[in-house]
């Protein structure tokens, strides 16, 4: 398993939610902590904390502007596109079937697939985020 998933499934068992672990993943591959701006990515969490927007993609969203604010606005609706055509929605609530327990078997899957895909397109706008978790997490 590469070293940033591993990172990600250690932060989800850490309590860490979904757009809270994007995040994070993006502040220790830049060498940098920030938990004021972890505590407020808890508000994208569970689809907003109501079913509403997938806290994966909102937290894959806030990642790629995080590298690159101006190039995320081409980035993000090329990840909303990849999103909606995997998952056959946004919302969090659609995507568990309207039911909160089924977190557990979907959203660790999400997680890592929303992110991997996010890191893709990151890659191909330049950020070398392969070499940047190795560097941080490798063995």
């Amino acid at each position: 398993m590469e070293a940033d998933i591993r990172r990600l499934h250690e932060l989800r068992q850490q309590g860490k939610g979904c757009a809270q672990i994007m995040m994070q993943l993006a502040l220790e591959m830049k060498g940098e902590e920030n938990e004021s701006m972890i505590r407020v990515m808890s508000g994208l969490c569970n689809g907003m904390n109501c079913g509403l927007m997938c806290g994966a993609f909102s937290g894959a969203a806030c990642m790629m502007s995080y590298f690159d604010s101006a190039a995320a606005v081409d980035m993000i609706p090329e990840l909303a596109e990849w999103f909606e055509d995997t998952y056959g929605s946004m919302n969090c609530g659609d995507i568990l079937n309207d039911d909160m327990g089924n977190r557990v078997l979907k959203c660790p899957k999400l997680m890592e697939q929303t992110y991997r895909e996010a890191k893709e397109i990151l890659e191909e706008y330049g950020f070398d985020l392969t070499a940047m978790a190795e560097a941080r997490w490798g063995e």
